[in-house]
């Protein structure tokens, strides 16, 4: 601004008010002696205000929407950075933008919906299904495991057939998909979804299979060790406390026949005390092997629901998938009974077992939808073969990246290495070339989607979920204290 110029003619030069004017010059005026110039400098430049503008969004966006922070906090985080004095950072003006952002983000969601759901190609996927009670309302959940794309998420009253399938539809409403295939726990709404309304398969969720067993027998098992363990510990402190007094008289009165009634009950207390101490310790190592035995069991039942073997990676008929979870759980119903499990744990047990018939209709329907691929992409009946194996490959490469034990994925590398090697060097294999490989892969991997046996990734958003609406509980004494710690220093200056 040149002097000797009024504010007026600047700001009808700039094409501004005259209080806008006063406000900019006032605001500078007020920067100086609270930041340093340089940064004020920055800031107030066009490249300044960019930074801060994308800066904030990011926050606002990575911290709050997707995040678990809430916007107080966020507004005091930038006041404590000393941006405030750059940007609108109280709370109303920072929910202001987080609510415009909800606008965009649906708008955005919709838009591409509606720009790309017309011309894609049909999709047949898996849906994984939950609900949650975090709130007063019940929020049912549907998501594509595959891709971990959330499909609807809405509050409902009820959880029946009509709710879910009226859910669902609005999930994929504009997106050529067809779902074949529902995941999730026993509920008979989600089964005559699946069934009656989509006319696909229900797969059952091998987390509530494993939950099943744990309440009906591992839990109690690990309690029975662990009480042992306690009442083996008590009987040897005891003991040695015994012994210890029984040395400390025997010392001073120098024999045996000279010691009081008193101490030589406690001398005999001693070796009775040894007595028990032996009989639990054998007890010990018999709830021990109950408990080891009924790990491997649970885990072999793990290990073995799937389409193919984990250490050859051959296919695995639904008869022989049968037969081994059938005698796995004969195993755990004979631990059961044989520790005197309560009525209502072994009905825990009976339910993990009646979902046998379900997780084989599963491993059925998996090889008549591959058999529907081969037959669709017109392969041989040679190269239908060395296609299973590529199926096969991909399926074993999606467990690898789940599996977290260091043994077990040493052991399925070595299997995926095994199998990698002998495709490689297959005559048929060569023969089709790299162009013709690329797209069994991609085949081969939509297809090994196709097998879900978890709801984790709904299990995972409900996670989520639960901390957004954590925040909404009362606090408990511990976060009170460092609340009120936090708003006794809230003016202290970094």
């Amino acid at each position: 601004m040149k002097c000797g110029n009024s504010q007026r003619s600047v700001a009808e030069q700039y094409g501004i008010s005259k209080n806008t004017l006063q406000h900019w010059v006032a605001r500078k005026n007020d920067l100086q002696g609270r930041s340093d110039p340089n940064v004020v400098n920055f800031f107030e430049s066009p490249s300044g205000l960019a930074w801060l503008h994308q800066m904030s969004t990011a926050t606002i966006l990575c911290f709050h929407q997707v995040g678990q922070c809430g916007i107080p906090l966020i507004s005091k985080y930038f006041t404590m950075v000393g941006i405030n004095l750059f940007i609108g950072s109280s709370i109303p003006a920072l929910q202001k933008v987080a609510n415009q952002m909800d606008e965009e983000l649906i708008n955005f969601g919709n838009e591409e919906k509606a720009q790309l759901g017309p011309n894609m190609p049909l999709k047949d996927i898996t849906i994984a299904t939950d609900e949650n009670f975090h709130t007063d309302q019940m929020t049912l959940i549907s998501m594509d495991p595959a891709s971990g794309m959330i499909l609807s998420e809405q509050l409902e009253e009820k959880r029946d057939t009509l709710t879910w399938e009226r859910v669902v539809n609005e999930g994929i409403k504009g997106l050529n998909i067809r779902i074949i295939q529902v995941t999730g726990d026993a509920a008979q709404g989600l089964t005559k979804l699946a069934l009656d309304i989509l006319h696909g398969n229900k797969s059952p969720d091998l987390f509530h299979v494993q939950q099943d067993i744990t309440k009906g027998l591992t839990s109690t098992l690990a309690r029975r060790v662990q009480q042992t363990e306690k009442a083996l510990q008590d009987i040897q402190e005891q003991k040695k406390e015994d012994l210890g007094w029984f040395s400390k008289k025997l010392k001073e009165v120098g024999s045996v026949d000279a010691l009081g009634k008193r101490d030589k009950k406690r001398g005999k207390r001693a070796l009775k005390m040894e007595e028990e101490e032996k009989a639990t310790k054998k007890k010990l190592e018999k709830v021990k092997e109950d408990y080891r035995q009924a790990q491997e069991t649970r885990r072999m039942i793990t290990d073995t629901y799937h389409p193919f073997n984990l250490d050859t990676g051959e296919k695995q008929e639904p008869e022989e998938v049968k037969f081994k979870l059938e005698n796995a759980y004969n195993v755990l119903e004979k631990l059961a009974k044989d520790v005197e499990c309560t009525e209502k744990q072994q009905e825990k047990l009976k339910k993990s077992r009646g979902m046998v018939h379900s997780m084989i209709q599963t491993l059925m329907f998996f090889f008549a939808y591959l058999q529907g691929v081969i037959q669709a992409m017109g392969l041989s009946t040679f190269d239908a073969k060395v296609f299973q194996t590529v199926v096969s490959l991909e399926y074993l490469n999606l467990c690898l990246k789940k599996t977290k034990k260091k043994k077990a994925k040493v052991k399925l590398t070595q299997t995926i290495l095994k199998l990698e090697t002998e495709l490689k060097h297959h005559p048929r294999w060569i023969e089709i070339g790299p162009e013709q490989q690329e797209i069994w892969r991609r085949k081969a991997l939509e297809s090994a989607l196709v097998f879900q046996r978890s709801s984790s990734c709904v299990e995972g958003r409900n996670s989520i979920l639960g901390l957004k609406f954590h925040a909404f509980r009362r606090l408990s004494a511990l976060k009170k204290f460092y609340g009120i710690m936090w708003s006794e220093h809230r003016h202290v200056k970094l």
